[in-house]
């Protein structure tokens, strides 16, 4: 569904012609979506390999032996934050694959794309994405029924935000 929920906030923006189908249109090209979901996912769990093998050796043979939970061992934080860091940085790199596989490219190719998009206007981005996730949070504290309106909100912004990221750099 993450398919056509950009599809239909791409049309929504773009005055195609938005329609309920649309959020069903990311089944046609299912592997893409799929591919580079399950590539997003490994990216982010490779990041992550070095502070999950300390977070399940330090549980087994410390942990258990005190009593003190991990998140208590300054250790862990030194691990946690840089991780933290690296993989918003390395994940925003890829900030708009979804909709270019959405106009149609390679999982790899939106990939590639997407990295130039943000090349020069990483702070921007972040800071695009930060709001989109306030609007998130909003939604959800708002006894989820806040969601029905901040999606909407949302998706608008980050369509504006990614056509006109992608008329400045001259993006297809």
């Amino acid at each position: 569904l993450i398919g056509g929920a950009v599809r239909f906030g791409l049309n929504i923006v773009n005055d195609n012609y938005p329609q309920i189908g649309d959020l069903f249109s990311g089944f046609t090209n299912y592997l893409r979506w799929l591919g580079l979901f399950w590539l997003l996912i490994a990216i982010v769990l490779v990041i992550e390999i070095p502070l999950l093998i300390y977070s399940v050796t330090y549980s087994l043979s410390h942990a258990l032996t005190t009593g003190r939970d991990i998140t208590a061992e300054p250790i862990y934080w030194l691990l946690a934050i840089p991780t933290m860091i690296v993989v918003a940085a390395v994940t925003l790199r890829f900030a708009f694959a979804y909709p270019l596989v959405a106009e149609g490219y390679g999982v790899l190719d939106a990939m590639r794309v997407s990295n130039q998009m943000v090349t020069g206007r990483g702070w921007y981005t972040f800071l695009v994405m930060l709001l989109l996730y306030l609007i998130y949070v909003a939604g959800a504290l708002a006894l989820i029924v806040g969601i029905l309106f901040t999606i909407p909100v949302a998706f608008t912004i980050y369509g504006c935000y990614y056509n006109a990221v992608k008329a400045e750099a001259g993006v297809g």
